[in-house]
């Protein structure tokens, strides 16, 4: 999808995010399950005339620990909603390009 909104030049005009509400061990518990991790987890946001290419912050082995620049949830939500081509329409989660 990322590629494809390039390829088109929309990229810079869509915001992608992609959020979970837990991370996850790399590994299997004893149930053979895959245990939570509340104190961690992934994001991304791609697009919508970002500047920063990389990953940011960094969680032990485990995925259980934050170890290096941690990210609050208000702190990701302000940076998703300060990207200029986004704006809040309604009470739902849809966006529409500002100007």
């Amino acid at each position: 999808m990322i590629v494809d909104l390039d390829q088109k030049r929309l990229l810079d005009k869509t915001l992608i995010v992609i959020k979970t509400e837990f991370g996850r061990p790399s590994g299997f518990d004893s149930g053979g399950g895959r245990g939570h991790q509340g104190s961690s987890f992934s994001s991304m946001l791609a697009g919508g005339g970002l500047s920063h290419c990389g990953a940011y912050g960094q969680t032990d082995r485990q995925a259980k620990r934050i170890e290096a620049d941690p990210v609050s949830v208000p702190d990701f939500f302000a940076s998703e909603r300060s990207v200029p081509c986004t704006q809040q329409t309604g009470k739902g989660r849809r966006f529409e390009r500002i100007g």
